[in-house]
């Protein structure tokens, strides 16, 4: 097939989850025989001499724009996105009739969806706004504003789409309130590559003490502030260590022997070992999507205890615990069943998760389940070359 990926922004250019699965998502159709047709943003100080993210790779062909400069002014993410959605328009709209199908992450796509609606002969676009973090549990009045003024622009794009993409979970149903049943909702996951599945699972140790650890970014949503209110509750106990990997601020570190904070940290290979030295991650957003980091951590053998929002419940069958998101009490008495478990039953949960993962979430299992929803979608039996 002949795919256009529009994006708001590729790894490694941007680091997020939506980056991330761009990039993983165009390597993995190019790899299965699919002429892949990449357009994203670069940030202007880096376009003169910006090189292909793909250089080399067959099947990959890459349109690069300029990013419109950053904003500060209320608003201005949704004006900048839009903007970034009409530069990319006046790049693809020659090229419209090459493809078979439009895949489109966030706004990347807002300007075309808008031409097509306007009647615009143009393949059909399936769009994907991942977490949907705007009609979910806010973390405060504020929070809740910003989602507020976010979901006009998002209802458009996605009723404007041909097809909504869901994660899973919770994630389908807010899907179908939006779209109104208009649009069709169709399923699928994120995945991660098979090189981070342990198969050393012999090896696999429980810690004494118990070694959690918390990865992502220092903000409300991810919950934050209600992890450190619990563990400097528990600072006095010694059958824990807590480990966290990205930005968080001096001001906001407790000080204690049992907690590490590694910073922001972008070698992977660095982010795996430490990530392997753990028996459990922690996920005590607000709300999500399907965290990458989550299936990184599974597929390292790690038990999970993560907030029931997005599509975080399918990635917790046997594995770990559910809780429910904003109660302090729920997070603790989480940590508390954690750190009481027998080794033996901790075993069986970290197990659980690596068979999970091998089973559904390997990024060869996504993208033949992708590759199968669009020629189901398509009506057409498109030859898929093997790598």
């Amino acid at each position: 097939m002949r795919i256009a990926l529009l994006t708001d922004g590729l790894w490694p250019l941007r680091v997020g989850g939506m980056e991330k699965h761009s990039w993983y998502f165009a390597k993995y159709l190019a790899k299965t025989g699919n002429d892949v047709h990449l357009f994203y943003p670069v940030q202007k100080v880096l376009f003169e001499n910006h090189v292909p993210v793909f250089k080399g790779t067959h099947g990959i062909t890459e349109y690069a724009i300029v990013e419109p400069q950053r904003g500060k002014l209320p608003g201005h993410y949704i004006r900048e996105s839009r903007a970034v959605s009409e530069l990319i328009y006046k790049k693809i709209r020659p090229l419209l009739s090459d493809f078979d199908l439009i895949y489109v992450q966030g706004f990347a796509g807002w300007e075309l969806l808008q031409a097509k609606n306007s009647g615009l002969n143009c393949p059909p676009i399936w769009v994907n706004f991942h977490g949907l973090e705007m009609y979910q549990r806010a973390p405060g009045f504020w929070p809740k504003v910003v989602q507020i003024f976010f979901r006009p622009a998002v209802n458009e794009n996605l009723k404007l789409a041909d097809a909504a993409i869901s994660l899973g979970g919770e994630l389908g149903n807010i899907l179908q309130e939006v779209v109104e049943k208009r649009v069709p909702v169709i399923e699928i996951p994120i995945g991660v590559e098979a090189t981070w599945v342990r198969e050393d699972e012999p090896e696999l140790k429980t810690n004494r003490p118990l070694r959690f650890i918390f990865i992502g970014r220092n903000e409300k949503r991810k919950g934050l502030i209600l992890l450190n209110t619990v563990l400097e509750k528990m600072n006095n106990r010694n059958d824990f260590v807590f480990d966290f990997i990205g930005p968080v601020s001096d001001s906001e570190k407790i000080i204690s022997e049992k907690i590490k904070y590694h910073g922001l940290l972008k070698d992977e290979n660095q982010i795996r070992e430490i990530i392997k030295k753990s028996d459990v991650i922690v996920s005590p957003s607000h709300a999500e999507g399907m965290p990458t980091v989550l299936l990184e951590a599974m597929a390292s053998g790690l038990a999970v205890c993560a907030t029931e929002v997005g599509a975080v419940n399918c990635l917790v069958k046997g594995n770990g615990l559910l809780f429910e998101p904003g109660n302090l009490q729920a997070l603790e008495s989480a940590l508390e069943y954690f750190i009481t478990l027998s080794p033996v039953e901790l075993q069986q949960k970290k197990l659980a998760s690596i068979k999970l993962v091998k089973e559904n979430y390997t990024w060869d299992s996504v993208i033949a389940l992708t590759i199968q929803k669009m020629k189901d979608f398509l009506g057409v039996d498109k030859t898929v070359q093997q790598p």
